[in-house]
């Protein structure tokens, strides 16, 4: 009978996997979420962020600049 495969040697390969794989996992996932679409004809070409992320982050330090200010934590 064949030994099983650890947990450890699926780990590894999974890791390694992953490294060769730079157009999946979660970074990519993230970018893809914030950033406007690639440009498949042009991959060195800047990515803007999408108008909600920016919506978003103004609205969230607007929020924390005014509770920080009314409760005199600034």
């Amino acid at each position: 009978m064949t030994d099983g495969i650890s947990g450890k040697d699926v780990y590894e390969a999974l890791c390694q996997y992953m490294v060769n794989r730079p157009d999946i996992g979660w970074g990519k996932a993230m970018c893809d979420g914030m950033l406007e679409s690639a440009n498949p004809f042009d991959r060195q070409a800047a990515r803007p962020p999408r108008r909600w992320f920016v919506l978003l982050c103004l609205v969230s330090f607007l929020v924390f600049g005014f509770f920080s200010y009314f409760n005199n934590l600034l």
